[in-house]
């Protein structure tokens, strides 16, 4: 899957892509940045696919039960962050609670989105 990243062209592909290598605990962190950048390079559409079934007004609820979720993997932590940014609530609480974290790809998401 790491090679299909690598020579991604396709958006929809991409997204299919990126759920399944983030399942893994050990990704490595170059493939984190590399699908961060990617979905701050299609940041609107990404927002739009992945909260179309989140009611209006909840993206903040959704990306914390995301977060607390045991279901869901820490090497996606940084994904619901991102999904929360495009909430209407003020963020910077749940940012706070990851911006020391011990995975230095949920700290520099962070930071990126107190810049913003």
């Amino acid at each position: 899957m790491k090679k299909l990243w690598e020579k991604l062209t396709d958006y929809t592909i991409g997204m299919k892509l990126l759920w399944r290598l983030l399942d893994n605990p050990y990704l490595d962190v170059e493939i984190h940045r590399s699908i961060f950048s990617f979905l701050q390079d299609n940041y609107d559409q990404f927002i739009t696919d992945t909260t179309k079934w989140v009611k209006d007004g909840e993206v903040l609820k959704y990306a914390k039960d995301r977060l607390r979720d045991n279901q869901h993997p820490e090497s996606k932590a940084w994904v619901y962050l991102l999904v929360a940014s495009s909430s209407e609530e003020n963020i910077d609480p749940l940012l706070r609670q990851y911006e020391n974290s011990d995975a230095s790809i949920v700290a520099e998401v962070v930071k990126d989105l107190k810049e913003k």
